[in-house]
């Protein structure tokens, strides 16, 4: 899932994202975070909200694909595990 957002403040966004990962149905869905609010103590605060990646506007379709990638190993990797676990 990208958010595509203009604040992180408590409730909104911030709400949102503490749902998704109390979801059973939707914890494991990675977010990635895109946002003009470059600064550390926003990036800080997404990553401790449980987003998985974070990335400033504007961005390259390169860090996107940065972003990306390992959170789809992972997540075959997972699959992988579960599916050797049977």
């Amino acid at each position: 899932m990208m958010l595509k957002v203009m604040l992180l403040v408590k409730g909104g966004n911030a709400t949102r994202i503490g749902r998704q990962r109390n979801d059973p149905r939707l914890r494991d869905v990675p977010i990635i975070m895109i946002t003009s609010r470059v600064g550390e103590k926003h990036r800080a605060r997404a990553i401790e909200l449980g987003v998985d990646d974070y990335l400033g506007k504007p961005y390259q379709e390169s860090q996107l694909i940065d972003a990306i990638t390992p959170l789809v190993e992972r997540r075959r990797a997972r699959a992988r595990a579960a599916g050797s676990a049977r």
